[in-house]
């Protein structure tokens, strides 16, 4: 994997969509997607390389997000998964 800067987080003016931004050393987008609507505000979001370089352009993914059950009281949930950019 060549340098490249994994950005994962909020957009939306709600902040409840997921998305990644793949930028390179000489500051070409290489990937930009929203993921997901969520149900919740997302909080903090991670993006990082999986394994070896065997596995380019695969990546783990992982967000929390901020929701608010019947009560009124707020919690964070914690998700991950894994993506592949082709």
């Amino acid at each position: 994997m060549d340098d490249t800067l994994l950005f994962g987080g909020p957009t939306g003016l709600g902040r409840n969509q997921l998305s990644i931004l793949f930028i390179d050393a000489a500051g070409r987008t290489r990937a930009e997607q929203k993921l997901a609507d969520t149900a919740g505000e997302i909080s903090n979001a991670v993006v990082i390389p999986r394994g070896s370089s065997a596995l380019i352009g695969q990546y783990h993914i992982a967000w929390s997000e901020t929701v608010v059950d019947a009560t009124g009281q707020k919690y964070d949930t914690v998700w991950y998964d894994q993506i592949e950019c082709f």
